[in-house]
């Protein structure tokens, strides 16, 4: 019978071989575990499925960059873009000239919101001192129902009591600095081609030239005494699209008028360059006309 607290004995060592000895509380060492290939694998496929989604970033950057098959489709599909409304920053220059009079040359700065459908159009427009003779004028304008609000604010006075004077919006550009053109309307822009890709405060864009169509009041204006004053009128218009959504990120009109009176002499032009550059799009823009008690005429 073996006494349970006995420690088992090492079996005897034969002549000539040196003893060896178990270290007590020393376990054996394992066998090496066989290589997780699984792991590996997944490991790998996690590496690939990111190098696929990197690429597929790259090749949609990449298609961005294709440039469209002509300027007319990209102007349709921003026509049909999902904008509803935006706002802009204006900056510009006006310069007008009379042959023995002199020559004026104004800064414009201002901002404005626009709204698609319907279309209204809310813009304040600065226009700078005239040689030092006058100080800034601030111009306001609405359209909404293709009826013109405007109102004359001289200096700093932006006092909400003066009044505003309603006339139809086509008279609008008859104001220095302001422009009854519907920035969102691409369908006065004629003959279009495309420059080039540019961008645009951070944006990559799309920039497109043509012919404004020039409104039909500025000649009115020129040619009011038929045979007397004659009137030569021009537009252009730099128009930028976002290439990621064909939002516009830019407009640039240029507006020239030539004119001369027969009778008294005089010649003159007017050279307008105004930019509109958006800064946002779809912020539930809401435009509203004054009240009636503020508007007069």
């Amino acid at each position: 019978m073996t006494n349970a607290d006995e420690q088992p004995t090492q079996p005897p060592t034969p002549a000539g071989v040196p003893p060896t000895f178990t270290p007590v509380g020393e376990m054996p060492l394992a066998p090496a575990r066989p290589r997780n290939w699984r792991s590996v694998f997944l490991a790998g496929g996690v590496v690939v499925a990111l190098l696929v989604a990197l690429g597929g970033y790259f090749v949609v950057r990449a298609h961005f960059a294709t440039a469209p098959a002509d300027a007319g489709a990209l102007l349709r599909q921003a026509s049909q873009a999902h904008l509803r409304d935006a706002t802009y920053t204006i900056g510009g220059n006006l310069t007008a000239s009379v042959t023995g009079v002199g020559s004026i040359s104004e800064p414009l700065a201002g901002n404005g919101t626009i709204i698609r459908t319907p279309y209204q159009q809310h813009m304040t427009v600065q226009v700078g001192s005239t040689g030092g003779l006058t100080g800034v004028i601030t111009e306001e304008a609405i359209i909404s129902d293709n009826i013109a609000y405007t109102r004359t604010l001289n200096g700093n006075n932006t006092s909400s009591n003066t009044l505003w004077t309603k006339t139809d919006a086509a008279t609008l550009s008859a104001i220095p600095g302001l422009n009854a053109v519907d920035l969102l309307d691409y369908s006065t822009i004629q003959h279009p081609v495309i420059v080039g890709e540019e961008t645009i405060n951070g944006h990559k864009t799309w920039h497109v030239r043509g012919d404004l169509n020039t409104p039909a009041s500025v000649t009115a204006t020129a040619t009011v005494v038929p045979g007397q004053v004659q009137a030569v009128s021009k537009g252009t218009e730099d128009l930028w699209l976002r290439e990621d959504n064909k939002y516009p990120a830019q407009v640039t009109l240029h507006l020239t008028l030539n004119a001369s009176a027969q009778a008294a002499s005089l010649a003159g032009n007017l050279d307008l360059t105004e930019t509109s550059t958006f800064t946002q799009w779809n912020t539930g823009v809401v435009i509203t006309p004054p009240p009636p008690n503020q508007v007069q005429g």
